[in-house]
């Protein structure tokens, strides 16, 4: 679940403009030990109070991710801080452009009191990521880290200490992204009828009637209508209500 918490709109940390595309995810990490989901959206709201001076910090991320929680800082269609460099990759540039702020989408993973990322986290940013792959036509291969962006930003460090975890990231994205979610079709009155007259008490139902039509003189050889409700045949030509409806109009 991702609970919204839309930060104020300041020059700071949301500045209330548009992305121009989406076309990767930025994987960041908090570098605050210990530090709650909701601590990093509070500090990047909390940006806004900063006096309009040349060392003033701009910095955002739209999610930050923690064992237990995933918040929302800033709407998907809006820019954040949170890859802004002089220098980007090469690979950056020819695929996000010169600014990749707007066409990216940042993600903050928390880290525990050791400064590792632990694995509930890694795996709810895992899911967070599936879901903004999936909404906007993403693949694995469009999610960077901030390391891989800029070049010379030590971010995830984590990942940046660890490279096979990025890739072991990307890899559980590409199954979840494959993987086909098997979902029971909705049960309609027709399946429910038909798993009624295939009950046992539907055959008995259909099996009084026959006995009764044959009593009646208006059906011959019972043991073959019988040995067809047992089968199942009888089913397939819809006589089973047939059957009933005879039986009961017949009844004078």
């Amino acid at each position: 679940m991702i609970n919204q918490h839309y930060i104020t709109v300041n020059k700071f940390s949301r500045p209330a403009i548009k992305l121009k595309s989406v076309r990767g995810i930025v994987m960041h990490y908090t570098a605050s030990p210990s530090a709650p989901a909701i601590n990093i959206v509070k500090y990047f709201d909390g940006l806004k109070y900063q006096k309009e001076i040349p060392d003033a910090r701009y910095a955002s991320a739209h999610y930050s991710v923690d064992d237990h929680y995933i918040y929302q800082a800033i709407p998907d269609d809006e820019m954040a801080y949170h890859c802004g460099s002089k220098t980007y990759t090469s690979e950056a540039i020819k695929r996000l452009g010169t600014y990749p702020n707007n066409c990216t989408i940042g993600i903050e993973m928390c880290i525990d009191k050791n400064g590792n990322i632990t694995e509930k986290t890694f795996q709810k940013s895992v899911e967070l990521a599936v879901i903004l792959c999936k909404k906007f036509g993403l693949t694995e291969n469009d999610i960077w880290t901030h390391h891989g962006t800029v070049g010379w930003k030590k971010c995830p460090l984590p990942w940046v200490n660890n490279p096979t975890e990025f890739e072991r990231f990307k890899t559980l994205v590409k199954e979840m992204l494959i993987s086909k979610i098997e979902t029971k079709p909705e049960q309609t009155k027709e399946d429910e009828f038909m798993k009624f007259i295939m009950s046992e008490q539907g055959k008995q139902y259909a099996k009084g009637a026959i006995d009764n039509l044959t009593k009646k003189g208006h059906l011959n050889d019972p043991d073959l209508w019988k040995k067809r409700v047992d089968e199942g045949t009888i089913y397939q030509e819809l006589p089973w209500l047939t059957l009933l409806l005879l039986d009961r109009v017949s009844n004078k």
